[in-house]
């Protein structure tokens, strides 16, 4: 899978996304800086229209594992790490068209 695959299932889901809120959601990480391995997990950064809890989040993120077919870390602006958010904010990749 590839940074396109992804930003190209994730529009067709798109549905699934606005179901649980989603603003705006982007990549990060392997996928965004093109050094995948074969255990590499997909590191998405979100960010919701309004809060939801965390029972939809959870839900949120098993729903897009099963559509990705891959291992997903979510992560919303105010859950990064103070010591990595500058990398993360820098390297992220909005999606676009959701």
């Amino acid at each position: 899978m590839t940074k396109e695959d992804i930003k190209k299932v994730l529009i067709r889901n798109k549905k699934i996304l606005k179901k649980y809120k989603v603003n705006k959601i982007g990549i990060f990480g392997s996928f965004a800086t093109g050094k995948t391995k074969k255990s590499s997990d997909v590191d998405l950064l979100i960010e919701f229209d309004d809060m939801i809890d965390l029972f939809d989040f959870v839900h949120l993120n098993d729903e897009i594992q099963q559509i990705l077919k891959s291992k997903v870390d979510l992560v919303t602006p105010d859950t990064i790490k103070p010591y990595i958010k500058p990398r993360i904010l820098r390297e992220v990749e909005w999606i676009e068209g959701l």
